[in-house]
């Protein structure tokens, strides 16, 4: 969630005058020099208005944290036991291992926890279309399409490959270092 206390105001000087004006300020906390002729200087904000509910906030991620949990250990470890593998979590997100004779069999018996909607109308495993968009449903997001391989290195960095793309999430790695990596195994070296 966005800490307001931490905003500034940057302004950009380019005489003398006016920077000397701005680092006077009681709110003055740094600043940057680009040239000889241009500065910016970084003012907190004198003022802080609390515009955002962070408790309806907080409030919602704890209840996101409570249907996550259930989900996991109330569905998926009872459900297959010893036959699943938690490989990744995040806030909003599970990537399993299920060993299962036929996982989308196993969805349609118990469709009410998913969200099916994104699936092809004509998917190769019948499921109905149902649950859009409903608060609380767990959604495939590769819409059927198998994930065969996986590769995780911490969080919001991990890749996967199924039949038709491979998929790379990696927080904090540029555009062109991602194009490099045309498999995700060349994800490990990032690892080193």
């Amino acid at each position: 969630m966005e800490n307001v206390r931490r905003r500034v105001n940057i302004r950009l000087c380019s005489t003398e005058e006016q920077a000397r004006k701005l680092i006077a300020k009681s709110n003055f906390n740094r600043r940057t020099i680009f040239s000889e002729n241009l500065m910016a200087v970084h003012l907190k904000k004198s003022n802080i208005k609390f515009l955002k509910p962070i408790q309806v906030g907080m409030a919602i991620l704890d209840l996101s944290k409570v249907l996550m949990y259930s989900f996991h250990y109330e569905y998926m470890k009872h459900r297959y036991d010893s036959k699943v593998r938690l490989m990744y979590t995040d806030t909003d997100s599970f990537i399993y291992e299920i060993k299962t004779d036929d996982f989308y069999s196993d969805m349609k018996d118990d469709i009410n926890l998913y969200d099916t909607s994104d699936y092809d109308k004509n998917n190769i495993y019948n499921l109905p279309l149902v649950n859009k968009k409903v608060i609380g449903k767990m959604k495939d997001e590769n819409k059927g399409n198998i994930m065969t391989e996986y590769i995780g290195l911490k969080s919001k960095m991990y890749a996967y490959k199924t039949i038709y793309k491979i998929e790379k999430r990696l927080k904090g790695i540029t555009r062109q270092t991602l194009k490099k990596l045309n498999n995700i195994w060349g994800l490990q070296s990032l690892s080193n």
